[in-house]
């Protein structure tokens, strides 16, 4: 490779970063506002949003990449126009394919590149912000049903104590062996005794028998 081509393909790269500092920018921002719509007061919150867009910088490098090589290579080779030097270069003995081979050439090593940092670099740390989220998405703050229990045909959920100590918002589900749905119990509160049982309040119960609800 001559000094022509080397000096060609650092320009062409030049505009590439130039262009990728102009779009990253925009295309994180739509990222961050997407991030923000599941941002919750508990759970999945801003900080983590931020992180998440952070972590998932290189994926949107490498999806917007034909994008950044396609104004990158207009750049460069803009730059070499404005500064006469395509003209020397074309002056001196460079021909149209001489210059086509090297913009085929430096597309080449940016594939090249974009591809080692979609492997090694974009995907994992993709993933780990999917993690992230999810994991936040998943952590249920107070008032939500975080108790689920079973015996036999019977399943219970509850919410997180309240304020007193004591569990609400308890359901009772009890199903026939055909997994038709016998009887449902809500209370609104519970108070746990010393022998084990539990003390319902507000209790309102439902039975169904032969398609009819009591």
């Amino acid at each position: 490779m001559g000094i022509i081509e080397r000096y060609l393909i650092r320009y062409l790269f030049f505009g590439c970063a130039a262009s990728a500092a102009l779009l990253l920018p925009v295309f994180s921002t739509f990222n961050l506002m997407s991030q923000l719509e599941d941002v919750t007061a508990s759970g999945y919150r801003w900080p983590q949003a931020l992180l998440v867009v952070v972590m998932t910088v290189p994926r949107t490098l490498v999806d917007i990449g034909p994008f950044i090589a396609l104004l990158g290579g207009i750049t460069g080779l803009g730059l070499l126009a404005k500064n006469q030097q395509l003209t020397a270069m074309r002056s001196a003995g460079l021909s149209v394919c001489a210059l086509g081979r090297v913009m085929l050439l430096a597309g080449a090593m940016a594939a090249v590149i974009s591809a080692a940092v979609d492997q090694w670099i974009a995907a994992p740390l993709q993933q780990q912000a999917l993690v992230i989220k999810a994991r936040a998405q998943t952590d249920l703050p107070e008032g939500k049903n975080t108790l689920w229990a079973r015996r036999n045909n019977q399943f219970v959920t509850l919410r997180y104590p309240d304020a007193a100590g004591e569990p609400f918002d308890i359901e009772i589900f009890i199903y026939n062996p055909d997994f038709t749905l016998n009887r449902y119990c809500y209370a609104r509160t519970a108070t746990p005794e010393k022998n084990g049982f539990w003390t319902l309040h507000q209790l309102t119960r439902k039975q169904w028998r032969q398609g009819q609800e009591t």
